[in-house]
């Protein structure tokens, strides 16, 4: 049903129900993280390998190398894993199919009917010794399943009616490939210290396992059919009755938890979940089964997995414990009360990251939303810095930041300083930078006026962003690798925050950093990938700017305004509602200096703030790009602008 290929990395399978498939129920052949499976009715269950691929979580983000390395994820532990958490693989058995009709070597015509080869049946195949196993269960296995005995065409799957073991194929509940074993062994059972895996009533060659003290009657009740009994309140339920209830729901792997507790449960795998909020210390597994820096895994938030993961309940908080680097990418049921970062680099890839009382930071931090994920912080006062850098992200604060706080808004981020509550607060020695193609100042319905105030000593930066089409030299297939510099015949072009593969060799992409547009047919060197993430290291003259359909565009609409942030507006992040930009907004300047990078910024006048109410000017007007351009700041009671024309360089106004 799922069969994924030897040459994919990086890969992470969440939440998946698999029913009645023809072969195998699932093949991670190069590995990766699952999280939540149930495997149902089919010939074989899963089998997952390593993969052939080292990668680390630092590449990229300055920080220093983690111990081990990992094929097929960047691993924080010590040892390389693949995991499987979650798991149930029920009723499998061989299936035996219509065969068409065809002709043997002799040219003699072999009839259209049932065939009589079976496949390898088996609950579980690992291919690699380094994948962990953890509450998983084997149960049910049924490998001449009455029902579809009229074989009569190829739609047609039906039982092995002549199923003798050993013909064709073992049948086996674990397996691992024979390179990590010391002998062949088709029943072998799992190391428990590697493994937690349970077998229960899958073959007579294969005892049961992890499951002492349960009685046979409890045993011979655990099955799909029993559960769909207790489920519908009923009896005499069938498998085909389960299989017709879940084809006409709307959403039935939301049902996948819950069948897997029930089936883990009888066999004395305590399922009881957590129903109390409480602070989730983020603390990667003992047993170095999972990567270690990924929060949407539950072994990495408690010993067992059993607490869930925070959010979970209603009031919960988040501590990163000390985890030097952290994937956010969970999406929790509820947002959190309080966040505690302790000197952590944290990506938010996927979901949402929002606390609604003041953050707390201890040692230095840097977030980074990207991607459509949101980072939210009801405010801020202490002295380490926390340095939030957005792109293609969101971030919103609802409470007061008198605190050290540094904010970068890149290209297609959108940056609520204020959202409804509170005040934001620029100190001395922090800065907030506005790049191109981004949105950033207030957002919210509140009826009370919200102020951003920049103090003496901080330093307020606009920035172009620069989006360029370009097409590669050869059929070599390489893009930009994002967060390196791209080169072109002047020296440094810009860094690469994002590329697009449009047709056959062309790319998009988007830089900031800009030192000079390229011109038309210049090529262009720097660090690339193939595919997504398949790093090719440093290539010269790999590509080259293409006029043909686009001109290189700056863009330099950066600004502090109120704005409707994200598709539909910032709201309780649950809902359709918008909410539209009527906070009344004010920006105190008390002094500070404002930063015009204007390199390849065409002339003209550009409203870099537009609110209700700005008083004061900045200590100090500072550029870069303008060799041959003039710069005259103008502020007025509602707006800032910045004028462009020809000249010599000089910068004029925005100071008292």
């Amino acid at each position: 049903m799922i069969y994924a290929q030897g040459n994919y990395k990086n890969a992470m399978f969440r939440n998946m129900l698999l029913s009645r498939s023809s072969m195998s129920g699932a093949q991670f052949r190069a590995g990766g993280i699952v999280l939540g499976l149930l495997v149902i009715e089919a010939n074989s269950g899963f089998s997952i390998g390593n993969g052939e691929y080292v990668r680390n979580p630092s590449d990229d983000l300055g920080m220093p190398n983690y111990p081990g390395q990992s094929s097929g994820f960047a691993l924080g532990n010590a040892n390389t894993w693949s995991l499987v958490y979650d798991a149930v693989v029920m009723k499998g058995g061989f299936h035996r199919h219509w065969r068409d009709a065809s002709y043997d070597t002799q040219g003699n015509l072999i009839p259209a009917g049932p065939n009589r080869d079976q496949h390898l049946c088996y609950g579980i195949s690992l291919q690699d010794l380094y994948v962990g196993l953890r509450h998983v269960l084997v149960i049910d296995h049924d490998p001449n399943r009455p029902g579809l005995v009229d074989l009569t065409g190829p739609e047609t799957i039906g039982p092995c009616v002549e199923y003798i073991p050993g013909y064709g194929s073992n049948t086996r509940a674990f397996s691992q490939t024979t390179a990590i074993l010391d002998q062949v062994d088709n029943n072998q059972q799992p190391d428990p210290e590697q493994y937690d895996v349970q077998f229960c009533n899958w073959d007579a060659a294969t005892p049961d396992y992890r499951v002492d003290g349960i009685s046979q009657l409890i045993k011979d009740g655990t099955t799909l059919e029993a559960y769909e009994d207790q489920k519908t309140g009923s009896s005499g339920k069938t498998h085909y009755d389960f299989h017709n209830r879940m084809r006409a729901s709307e959403a039935p792997w939301e049902e996948r938890r819950e069948i897997s507790d029930w089936f883990r449960g009888r066999m004395g795998n305590n399922v009881t979940r957590r129903t109390t909020p409480k602070t989730m210390q983020f603390k990667p597994n003992a047993w170095q089964y999972t990567p270690g820096f990924m929060s949407c895994i539950e072994l990495d938030w408690s010993a067992d997995g059993l607490e869930g993961l925070p959010g979970d309940v209603e009031g919960d908080s988040v501590d990163t414990y000390g985890a030097p680097y952290m994937n956010w990418n969970l999406d929790p049921k509820f947002d959190f009360e309080g966040l505690t970062l302790r000197r952590i680099l944290m990506e938010v890839t996927q979901g949402a990251l929002i606390a609604s009382d003041p953050v707390t930071v201890i040692g230095d931090s840097r977030v980074n939303p990207s991607m459509g994920t949101i980072f939210g912080i009801g405010g801020y006062s202490g002295s380490d810095k926390l340095a939030v850098d957005c792109y293609d992200g969101m971030f919103m604060n609802t409470g007061d930041v008198q605190g050290n706080v540094d904010i970068t808004a890149r290209a297609n981020s959108d940056v609520a300083l204020v959202m409804d509550d509170g005040d934001f607060t620029l100190s001395s020695g922090n800065s907030l930078t506005i790049y191109g193609m981004s949105n950033v100042g207030f957002d919210g319905v509140s009826a009370t006026t919200r102020t951003l105030t920049i103090q003496p000593g901080s330093t307020v930066s606009f920035k172009p962003t620069l989006r360029i089409w370009c097409q590669e030299n050869g059929p070599s297939y390489f893009l930009p690798k994002p967060g390196h510099e791209m080169t072109g015949s002047g020296g440094t072009i810009g860094t690469v925050r994002e590329f697009q593969p449009r047709i056959e060799d062309d790319f998009m992409a988007i830089l900031d950093d800009i030192q000079y547009v390229p011109a038309n047919a210049e090529n262009v060197s720097g660090v690339v990938i193939r595919g997504l993430d398949d790093d090719q290291g440093e290539k010269t003259d790999y590509a080259r700017l293409d006029y043909g359909e686009h001109a290189p565009e700056v863009w330099f609409d950066g600004s502090v305004s109120e704005v409707v942030t994200g598709i539909k507006g910032f709201d309780d992040f649950k809902t359709d509602k918008v909410i539209e930009p009527d906070l009344p907004s004010a920006v105190v300047i008390n002094g500070g200096t404002l930063h015009l990078d204007i390199t390849g910024v065409a002339n003209g006048t550009y409203v870099k703030m537009n609110v209700d109410s700005i008083s004061g000017a900045f200590d100090a007007v500072t550029a870069a790009g303008n060799s041959a351009k003039d710069i005259t700041v103008s502020i007025t009671a509602t707006t800032l602008t910045v004028q462009i024309a020809d000249g010599d360089g000089t910068v004029s106004g925005g100071t008292s």
